[in-house]
């Protein structure tokens, strides 16, 4: 009989165990998914002309749905500015206020609203604030990117041509990879801060929250393709 609760207790422990690295894998899998994402992006589109083709789309999806949703124009940075914030020729305030300004020039200003319409500028005001932060956190992280990525080609231009090899590059990325992955958990932490804020908004007024999900979504999305656009250049 002893034999027998011992050989129970010892199943109950090993199934414990197994459960627990299971929990770990399932954690680990969740956290890293978006990197993983990444990954199969690079795979299946190799180039960063390819990557940045569904960069473009995604932003292009992201503004349609925001447009449905409210009304006025929030758009993303186009492809030409994202350049410029990286290279600092363009800074988040400039780069900010370019799109602030096109979405208050979009928004018409009719002469006695009812309450209602009243009532709806005012939630698509605050939609659109909150968006257009979230490219502001966008400009200023694709600004610091751009900082590392200057260090790191440099770093890469002063070895000897003989040196250029695949190997040192993915020394010079190991050496940087702690600084940018910081920015990103820092990044995450403030998108999630707007993503909430506009979540309560919209159930404190009964509305849809579905636009609040494909943001998110988008975002996600956005952040796995920017980071196989920079694997490709490993390439280069």
């Amino acid at each position: 009989m002893l034999g027998k609760k011992n050989k129970k207790t010892g199943k109950k422990v090993v199934l414990g165990i197994i459960g627990v690295i299971l929990i770990g894998i399932i954690v680990l899998v969740a956290w890293r998914w978006n990197d993983i994402k990444a990954a199969y992006y690079f795979i299946s589109n190799p180039t960063s002309e390819t990557i940045t083709e569904k960069i473009e789309k995604t932003k292009e999806e992201r503004e349609k749905a925001v447009s449905e949703y409210i009304e006025g124009t929030v758009r993303d940075f186009t492809e030409e500015e994202e350049k410029k914030i990286t290279s600092g020729e363009l800074t988040v305030e400039e780069a900010t206020e370019i799109i602030k300004q096109e979405f208050e020039n979009s928004v018409a200003k009719p002469e006695g609203e009812t309450p209602k319409e009243k009532d709806k500028q005012e939630i698509d005001a605050f939609i659109a604030e909150n968006i257009i932060q979230l490219y502001s956190y966008k400009a200023y992280y694709l600004g610091q990117l751009g900082q590392i990525e200057k260090a790191a080609l440099a770093d890469y231009r002063a070895l000897p041509k003989k040196d250029r090899t695949l190997v040192s590059k993915q020394s010079i990325i190991d050496k940087y990879i702690g600084t940018a992955n910081a920015l990103l958990i820092e990044c995450d932490g403030k998108v999630n801060g707007i993503i909430k804020k506009l979540e309560k908004k919209l159930v404190e007024n009964k509305m849809d929250t579905s636009i609040v999900k494909q943001i998110s979504k988008s975002y996600e999305e956005e952040k796995a393709l920017k980071k196989a656009y920079y694997i490709s250049l490993l390439k280069k």
